[in-house]
């Protein structure tokens, strides 16, 4: 299983202006790279196996943002995490303190020369896989990572590097709903407690559009629940009964797995509106989406559902009672 958890969270600081193009080069070696402290060493393959099955490791995230506040994340092609969009970061060594491991990952991974005073903490998340590096059976990983946010240029070149096979840059919006982004990327970007007015009135746009969307999407299910509905009232085969029992569960358990993203949505919404002194303009969305319309809209859906769903199941019981079990 994947999980994270959040122990500790800083505050957000995001700006909108526009895109740089990412580039992505060869990792050079002309970078100032940092000296390490004396006896700052890494593990061989059998130690590093070991610690890994028996303590937790310390790992730094980066967050990287342009000036449009898009985030970088590259996919990865090693264990945890393998194949799937994340944040640059590296565990830290023996003996090595912070601010050396930050210049060293930001060195290796971004092609970067960074001061650490000019990172901001955001937080320290616990992130647990169900796998390791090594591929071995029944060991996990638990990291414990620090998170920095940083700001880079527009004309900054990415390094290519041995864990990624690409970068791309994505909107925090986009990140949190795509599905090959790791969860543990996720988290960092699920608890931001800051924003400016203007970036919560375009979230709040963007979750609305996306609420909008959600609702059509939830009528098309319920016509063919209705369906459903027509053949077991006007088809007495039993091909009939059974295929419309199947068409109104599965309208059942969409209906109710979309109410449960409306009401996703509808928190982030009402997040935003509270940073935006509730005074979201009337052009940012459909009107249908103030408080109550959003209960609403959340609301029938899941009842819907429920119904749907309560329905098959009597209609089941019987069935078995009355042909099965006489």
């Amino acid at each position: 299983m994947r999980s994270s958890s959040r122990i500790k969270g800083m505050r957000w600081d995001f700006r909108f202006a526009p895109a740089p193009q990412l580039c992505v080069m060869p990792l050079t070696r002309n970078l100032k790279m940092p000296m390490p402290t004396k006896n700052s060493q890494k593990l061989s393959d059998k130690d590093f196996k070991e610690l890994i099955d028996k303590a937790p490791l310390v790992s730094i995230d980066i967050i990287v943002q342009n000036n449009k506040g898009e985030v970088l994340v590259g996919l990865r092609t090693n264990k945890p995490a393998q194949n799937y969009w994340f944040v640059p970061g590296g565990r830290i060594l023996k003996n090595e303190k912070l601010e050396e491991a930050f210049v060293r990952i930001t060195s290796n991974e971004l092609n970067a020369d960074l001061e650490f005073n000019n990172a901001q903490l955001i937080g320290v998340f616990d992130h647990l896989y169900d796998d390791n590096k090594f591929g071995a059976e029944g060991i996990n990983t638990h990291y414990v990572s620090i998170a920095y946010k940083i700001i880079l240029s527009q004309d900054h070149q990415i390094a290519q590097d041995e864990q990624h096979k690409e970068f791309k840059w994505l909107s925090v919006t986009n990140l949190l709903q795509d599905n090959s982004v790791h969860d543990n990327t996720k988290m960092f970007f699920r608890n931001f407690t800051e924003m400016t007015r203007e970036e919560a009135v375009k979230f709040w746009r963007e979750q609305s559009n996306l609420m909008w969307s959600r609702i059509q999407t939830a009528a098309v299910v319920e016509a063919g629940g209705l369906t459903g509905w027509y053949h077991l009232f006007f088809k007495n085969t039993h091909f009939g009964f059974f295929s419309s029992l199947a068409v109104l569960g599965l309208s059942g358990l969409l209906l109710l797995v979309i109410s449960v993203l409306m009401k996703r949505d509808a928190q982030y919404m009402d997040r935003c509106g509270e940073i935006a002194g509730n005074k979201l303009p009337r052009t940012t969305g459909k009107p249908l989406f103030g408080w109550n319309g959003r209960k609403l809209a959340i609301g029938i859906p899941l009842a819907l559902g429920e119904i749907n769903i309560l329905v098959v199941l009597i209609l089941v019981v019987i069935y078995w009672e009355k042909f099965i079990l006489a």
